[in-house]
Parts: C-alpha cells; structure tokens; sequence
C-alpha cells in the first residue's frame, strides 16, 4: 500500500511538474521508484508427493487435520500433548516444528480432528534445527501456520 502511495505520489508530482513547465531532474534508476506489485499465486497441495517443488515457499496445504503423537517410542495407547499435522493423500505434515511452542496446537484447534483443513504457511522438507540441540524428527513441517477448516 506504502508503495503504490509512493507511486502515485510521484506520478502527482511529475504531473504538476509538467504543468508548471518546469524540469524537475529525471531519479536515479532504483531510488525513490515503486518496485512492480506481483501478485504470486499460492500453491495449493494436496497430495504428499508434491511437496519437493515447493520446499521454502509458501503454501497451501488441503487435507484432514490430525492430531498426532510425538514421542520417541509412541507404545499404545496414543498420547497427545497438542501436536498436529494435516494429512494429505500419501502422507503427513507437522503443523510447525515439534519441537516450538507454536507446535502445541489450541483446544479449539485440536477440535478439528478428522476435519478436513486448509493450512497456509511456509513448507520445509526437512524441519528447521531448534536453537538447543534436542532429538527430533526430519520429516516434512509447515511453519507460521494459518489454519482454516473447510465447510463440507
């Protein structure tokens, strides 16, 4: 929004330049210009087998929300401590990485169990290394997750 004010302001001031007939120097290339506004489109995945194109980048996964037990040795029956995942056709992935807060999920989320979901946020393969050194596990995770349940 700042940019496109910026842009239009310039266009403003050009044109009130022009009208006063006087030459205001052309800018430097790069220096005061508003960059192009690029409307990326947002991957939607719903299958495991698509995620390897887009490790790093933002997306949107569609599928069921789980909950999911994290321990070491998950011996039955099942514990919960509030992770999740969302479940795509072929596989899972951890809503955030284990091992932050934000991966212990709200009540009100967790509710979502067995529903199906949308979550947006950012896609890594591998997790990202938590700041102290602990085990964990390396398998697929999106962070700063959105999470929106889809009306059936």
């Amino acid at each position: 929004m700042r940019r496109r004010l910026q842009g239009l302001l310039q266009i403003l001031a050009a044109s009130t330049t022009m009208s006063c007939a006087v030459s205001a120097p052309a800018p430097e290339p790069g220096l005061g210009q508003a960059e192009p506004v690029v409307d990326k489109e947002i991957p939607t995945i719903r299958a495991y087998a698509e995620l390897d194109r887009y490790d790093g980048e933002e997306v949107r996964l569609v599928g069921t929300y789980a909950l999911v037990d994290v321990r070491m040795r998950p011996i039955p029956p099942a514990q919960y401590a509030g992770h999740a995942a969302v479940q795509l056709e072929g596989g899972q992935v951890f809503i955030e990485p284990t091992w932050s807060e934000a991966a212990i999920r709200p009540d009100v989320e967790q509710a979502l169990a067995g529903s199906p979901v949308r979550v947006g946020g950012r896609l890594h393969m591998k997790m990202p290394q938590p700041p102290e050194p602990i085990a964990m596990v390396s398998v697929p995770c999106v962070s700063q997750a959105e999470i929106i349940p889809v009306e059936q």
